[in-house]
């Protein structure tokens, strides 16, 4: 399954994500369930002590979706549910002036709109749980490694970036990963890339390419998943158009 980019391609589960808005972030114990694997996102992410120390972390859950793949076209294997999450806040601060007015029907079929959200150092954090029993680090390593190589000759033209072959260091020991471990990828202010399974901290890249080629894999072009990144422009437009 690794060879392929992004994994297999996906299915994808519809969910109902909650209108966004500032009394939201009141409700820190809320959890929002993908319905296909039954895995629970926080609908507020908050970071730990030391990076809410040096960053205002708090996000919000945008949508939610599930990465599966078919095996000879007969069984259909869940790899992953995922959820990303964003800060309200930055969103409006630079996309409210260009995009508030627009309907959220047309905004999440806009491609300018996703791109100008890649453009910007918003922050930003992915959250992967694993559901496949069998996934090994070998395996998100070269999902991604081919995924992300794609995505980077698309936006600087060419696949290579000094980021990289760290970032594939960090899934380098061919160690199984365990139904419900969590993977966050964090964007963060100044082009970094944080990783952490679980917790802990695997290291942080400092490169805005990469950071855009990783988030392009969920709301760039194409997405892991249609449903997911359509949703999370609905309830993006939905911020937009509060006061």
């Amino acid at each position: 399954m690794g060879n392929k980019e992004d994994f297999p391609e996906e299915k994808v589960a519809t969910v109902d994500i909650p209108h966004m808005s500032k009394h939201t972030f009141d409700k820190e114990d809320k959890v929002i369930i993908e319905p296909k694997t039954g895995f629970q996102f926080p609908a507020i992410l908050s970071s730990d002590t030391a990076l809410q120390s040096m960053y205002s972390s708090k996000q919000m859950l945008a949508g939610v979706g599930l990465k599966s793949t078919t095996v000879m076209k007969l069984k259909s294997i869940k790899i992953y549910a995922f959820g990303l999450y964003i800060r309200p806040d930055d969103v409006k601060a630079k996309l409210s002036k260009k995009y508030g007015a627009l309907p959220s029907e047309e905004l999440k079929r806009d491609p300018s709109f996703y791109a100008d959200l890649l453009s910007h150092d918003l922050g930003m954090t992915v959250r992967l749980m694993v559901h496949y029993k069998s996934l090994n680090m070998g395996m998100v390593k070269r999902a991604f490694d081919t995924s992300l190589r794609n995505r980077l000759k698309k936006i600087k033209g060419i696949e290579e970036d000094e980021g990289l072959e760290i970032f594939n260091s960090y899934f380098s020991q061919d160690l199984f990963l365990p139904r419900g471990t969590t993977i966050d990828f964090r964007w963060l202010p100044g082009g970094q890339l944080r990783t952490e399974i679980d917790g802990n901290h695997l290291g942080t890249i400092y490169s805005h390419h990469l950071c855009r080629a990783f988030f392009d894999i969920y709301i760039g072009d194409p997405p892991v998943s249609i449903k997911a990144k359509e949703d999370i422009g609905e309830n993006l437009a939905r911020i937009l158009q509060t006061s």
